[in-house]
């Protein structure tokens, strides 16, 4: 869930649609959408994709500190 989270935010604070995402990994815009709810798990080829198409580093997407920060904002209703 973790990179779950953390792709949904910078894909957003990259101003990208899930399909411009899906476009730069091969994929359509409903995988990056289950990718985002945490409905699949990612290969650790899916995940260095996913890093170069959102300019991070793999490691960002798996940061439970940024994606925990993502769900009390996002519980906070900000």
């Amino acid at each position: 869930m973790v990179a779950a989270l953390n792709t949904r935010r910078y894909r957003t604070a990259l101003g990208l649609s899930q399909e411009a995402v899906g476009e730069r990994i091969g994929a359509d815009q409903q995988y990056v959408s289950v990718i985002e709810r945490g409905g699949q798990n990612l290969t650790l080829i899916r995940l260095l994709e996913l890093a170069e198409a959102l300019n991070v580093r793999p490691a960002q997407l798996l940061d439970e500190d940024y994606a925990e920060s993502a769900q009390t904002h996002r519980d906070q209703g900000s």
